[in-house]
């Protein structure tokens, strides 16, 4: 792990001792699975990862793990409509949105600056203060759209 992820991993130590937890095995590998990955996963994925490298991680103790994950700010919790959540380190990520897919699935993360800027001014003009935002754009990538019957 790298060093600010080594640094996130003594805070979420930390966070697990205010919940009256430990830093067991299985937690601190559910941890270390994000943080190290650019991906965006489903409980499912780490089910399946965990059961196939034999590490056995029960479904509870990854949900757990994941709730408290997210309360302290370690990982987003995203839904790209779906019906499903999906998971992404945050700690160390910078402001980004997300463009995705309708035919293969596949997310892309961008960073534009006069977006950003342009939401900091909209909230200035309203006297708003936000907490989140999210913005994500649906169609289809430059290969799918290559693709014979793209979006039919």
């Amino acid at each position: 792990m790298s060093i600010m992820k080594d640094q996130d991993l003594s805070t979420f130590t930390e966070a697990l001792r205010r919940e009256n937890l430990k830093l067991t095995p299985q937690r601190k590998k559910i941890f270390s699975t994000i943080a190290e990955s650019d991906e965006h996963w489903e409980v499912d994925d780490l089910v399946y990862r965990f059961w196939e490298s034999e590490d056995r991680i029960s479904r509870a103790t990854i949900y757990r793990t994941l709730d408290i994950l997210v309360d302290y700010g370690f990982v987003r919790k995203v839904d790209f409509g779906e019906g499903r959540s999906r998971y992404e380190y945050a700690a160390d990520k910078k402001y980004h949105d997300h463009m995705i897919c309708e035919e293969c699935g596949e997310i892309f993360e961008f960073t534009d600056e006069n977006l950003r800027k342009h939401q900091e001014r909209l909230c200035e003009i309203f006297d708003f203060t936000p907490s989140k935002h999210v913005v994500q754009i649906y169609g289809l990538c430059s290969e799918c759209q290559a693709e014979p019957d793209a979006g039919k």
